[in-house]
């Protein structure tokens, strides 16, 4: 009887952990409910594919995933890190006006791990709002799972260092002459910052803006300086073919994580440091966006240097 009564309570025992287990997979499974789409050999030579040969990425491939606006095309690009078990993961979104967003997502995870991330895209190319997407991917396998988070636009979430409002942490940069420069050197101007790549095409997309935007300042306090962590002869190669007026620049890898990894990225910093303005993506009508807010944020400062010159007289 005393046997029986002791199997009797270990068949409740492990009915109730059943019970609750499947309980927790399917509150599990509810939440992260994942589509699945296939990764393509990319010997189907898709536009995008640029960024891997200019960085060397070894075993190349892209999914494209459907996105909650059917007018906006995401195309997520992966290659293998040459001499490390990592990889690279890069989003690609292509927006009904041509112009297209790149952000690098993911370089991390052994060759045996998974690949996983939430990314954070602009699906507006017209505003800084963005919307989640939570992607997983066995890097031995062809399949890529995915689910966005929410349909609902949130605000990005600003990077330490590039908070509007906040001063900008002095960056070390240096020409490609090789002087050194920083930020603090132009305190008391206005600086135009552009973080950029030659791979990059937004960023090559918007220089003629630029140039343009720099030229209609050319006369004022005003600086234009373009930031690059790319070796000064890829640099200058590109400057050859592809004037760019901006005061050119590279940083180290400790500006390259404080400028973050999504690219092109604006800011725009006050004479004290203060970023007063910052913007991720770009295409040729950005220097437009960009002539706005400086417009704006010199008819402040006017109006300011105004009213305080009534008050002292």
């Amino acid at each position: 009887m005393v046997i029986l009564r002791i199997k009797i309570l270990i068949l409740v025992l492990w009915l109730a952990m059943v019970c609750l287990t499947c309980s927790g997979r399917n509150d599990t499974n509810e939440e992260l409910v994942l589509n699945q789409v296939t990764w393509v050999d990319s010997a189907f030579q898709h536009p995008a594919l640029d960024f891997f040969i200019a960085h060397n990425l070894k075993s190349p491939a892209y999914a494209e995933i459907p996105t909650p606006d059917s007018s906006v095309k995401l195309i997520l690009l992966r290659g293998k890190v040459p001499y490390a078990s990592k990889y690279a993961v890069r989003s690609v979104l292509f927006y009904p006006s041509n112009n297209i967003f790149n952000n690098e997502a993911i370089t991390r995870v052994g060759s045996s791990g998974y690949l996983q991330d939430t990314l954070e895209l602009k699906l507006d190319e017209n505003s800084d709002e963005i919307t989640q997407l939570f992607i997983q991917s066995d890097t031995a396998a062809f399949q890529l799972a995915y689910q966005w988070l929410s349909t609902n636009r949130i605000k990005p979430r600003d990077l330490p260092g590039l908070v509007v409002g906040q001063n900008l942490p002095e960056l070390t940069l240096r020409t490609l002459a090789g002087n050194l420069i920083t930020l603090n050197d132009y305190r008391g101007r206005l600086v135009v910052l552009n973080w950029w790549g030659t791979w990059c095409k937004p960023c090559v997309a918007e220089i003629p803006g630029l140039n343009q935007l720099r030229d209609t300042y050319i006369d004022t306090s005003v600086v234009f300086i373009a930031v690059n962590n790319e070796p000064v002869e890829t640099i200058e190669r590109f400057l050859k073919e592809n004037p760019f007026k901006y005061l050119h620049s590279t940083t180290d890898s400790v500006g390259a994580q404080l400028l973050g990894e999504a690219f092109p990225r604006h800011l725009i910093l006050d004479k004290t440091g203060r970023v007063l303005w910052s913007s991720v993506g770009g295409s040729k009508n950005t220097y437009q966006r960009l002539a706005r807010e400086l417009s704006k944020i010199l008819r402040d400062a006017k109006t300011v240097e105004d009213q305080n010159g009534q008050e002292i007289s």
